[in-house]
């Protein structure tokens, strides 16, 4: 018979409750550790963090964070083509151009690295590489206003007037409410008139001074055309409208006396030619006009102030000269009339041998 020892079941209980405490201690940092790691978020990406600093507007950090970006991945298409953005607002071109290439090389087929770079080019004058990249824009992205404007902007500092009008039509017809649509417009007139094609001109002036009926400048342009075409009545009463919303503006002073003259009321343009040149006392052109107003008139003590004026800003006025002549010589001064006729005759005589001259080749 087994005898019994009354201190076994505590020692075994007691060495049962350490061994369990031993595993509870061992296992439960490790358990509590997981846990967290659980719960924490994963470690936020440089191309992520890139974006958030340049989206709070820092962007030296942000190009920094890209960088590193690029560095761990190298051919990422986002990470070159946000960093030659941020690097070209940063006015660091050089750097930029070479991200946007990269961008480009990695996908062809995207349009916004051409754009971007396109615009690079511009900005840096590189004119050649930027109408490629112009081209390839608009092959991707025909109907996009802005690549039409920008190849208008190329050609126009290239000199190839036909190319950048035709752009810029091509810009109206896509975006005629714009904000940059007047700007154009204007352009597409003078690239009208210089052509000679009146009618064009005239009809986009109209269109620009129905939008913006107060600015003078566009109604002058739209008067001188009219002018040039004989059609008075319409230019006089845009001059008038120039006068009332400038009334400083020589040039539409000077055509409306013109005008006047050339319908004969002499007085009226006289006034007009006046108020010019309250405004401008050195315009040769309306003192001239004055002077043989004038003259015409028979008020020679006048006309010779005006044309004495003009000979003084410009010596060789061969009009002027003759002026002065015709009313010396009604005033009975033979002399002064001969020699003013005879600097007229010199300075005609001049002109036309400078005409008929052929201009030096260089060839021996």
């Amino acid at each position: 018979m087994m005898t019994h020892d009354p201190s076994g079941p505590s020692i075994s209980h007691s060495i049962r409750l350490i061994v369990a405490l031993l595993v509870f201690s061992s296992a439960g940092p490790v358990t509590t550790v997981t846990a967290q790691s659980m719960t924490e978020p994963p470690a936020q990406s440089d191309l992520v963090t890139a974006r958030e600093l340049a989206a709070r507007g820092r962007l030296e950090a942000a190009a920094a964070a890209y960088r590193r970006h690029l560095t761990a991945q190298p051919a990422s298409f986002e990470g070159h083509l946000e960093l030659g953005q941020i690097l070209f607002s940063m006015k660091r071109p050089a750097e930029a151009r070479s991200h946007l290439q990269r961008a480009v090389e990695l996908d062809p087929g995207q349009p916004l690295p051409h754009v971007r770079l396109a615009q690079l080019l511009l900005v840096t004058e590189d004119l050649p590489a930027a109408e490629r990249e112009l081209l390839i824009w608009r092959q991707m992205l025909p109907d996009d206003p802005s690549v039409h404007f920008n190849l208008g902007r190329l050609f126009e500092r290239l000199g190839r007037d036909d190319a950048a009008l035709e752009s810029y039509l091509a810009f109206l017809r896509l975006a005629p409410d714009e904000q940059r649509a007047t700007a154009i417009r204007a352009r597409v007139a003078r690239y009208h008139e210089d052509a000679g094609r009146i009618d064009a001109a005239m009809e986009m002036y109209r269109v620009l001074v129905a939008e913006d009926p107060s600015r003078s400048s566009l109604i002058l342009s739209l008067a001188n055309l009219h002018h040039r075409r004989a059609q008075y009545d319409e230019a006089l009463a845009l001059y008038e409208r120039v006068i009332q919303l400038d009334p400083v503006n020589v040039s539409a002073e000077g055509n409306l006396g013109q005008i006047l003259r050339m319908r004969g009321d002499l007085e009226g343009a006289a006034l007009h030619f006046d108020r010019a040149l309250e405004i401008e006392p050195t315009n040769v052109n309306n003192l001239y006009s004055l002077g043989s107003i004038r003259s015409d008139q028979g008020r020679d003590a006048e006309a010779l102030r005006a044309l004495e004026r003009v000979v003084v800003l410009s010596p060789e006025h061969p009009q002027a000269h003759y002026t002065i002549g015709q009313i010396l010589l009604r005033r009975g001064d033979r002399d002064g009339a001969r020699r003013e006729l005879e600097l007229h005759r010199k300075i005609h005589a001049a002109a036309r041998e400078k005409e008929t001259t052929p201009a030096a080749t260089g060839v021996p």
